[in-house]
């Protein structure tokens, strides 16, 4: 069963699921984050984790963000940045598939992601208990609102919440 861990957080994906972390492919390393940078821009971000369901043939963009210990300042950039993963993500799977420089390694996996026809994008958000004291970082139900409104020309049915709400939405299991 593939799995996949960020932080204190993981993924447990059924038999089948293709897992890939883009920042550990070599085209990602050697040649994606190159090509922003030199164009004039501070290079790509990604997400965190690109599983594809061979069943669905859905290809889901999963970013966690686990904020129980360390706290964020500024909510509202949250889903600002996730939407800008989603979009550096798809575009650095599609320059993979076409370029002469991919590695033989990540080919493989490349041309399973790219059977996908449909995108999802998860955006995993765990805050902890929280108080008057120390309230928590962004409402749930506006954390969901912004997602979708987010990456709505990608995903307009975009998920946004903490493991209790992704558990029931999600083909796969989250342990915390």
């Amino acid at each position: 069963m593939p799995e996949f861990v960020e932080g204190q957080i993981r993924y447990d994906f059924p038999e089948g699921f293709s897992i890939l972390r883009l920042e550990d492919s070599t085209y990602y390393a050697k040649h994606w984050q190159h090509f922003a940078e030199q164009n004039g821009g501070a290079g790509n971000k990604e997400c965190d984790c690109i599983a594809f369901d061979p069943k669905s043939k859905t290809l889901w963009l999963i970013e966690v963000k686990d904020y129980r210990a360390a706290f964020r300042t500024k909510p509202s950039e949250l889903t600002v940045e996730f939407a800008q993963k989603c979009r550096d993500a798809v575009g650095c799977l599609f320059a993979m598939k076409l370029s002469r420089l991919t590695q033989d390694e990540d080919k493989n996996t490349i041309h399973s992601l790219i059977k996908a026809v449909v995108v999802r994008c998860v955006l995993h958000v765990e805050q902890g208990v929280r108080s008057r004291l120390f309230p928590q970082i962004i409402d749930p139900k506006t954390l969901k609102d912004l997602t979708r409104n987010r990456l709505r020309p990608l995903d307009p049915h975009a998920l946004g919440g903490d493991a209790d709400v992704l558990n029931s939405r999600v083909p796969w299991g989250i342990a915390i």
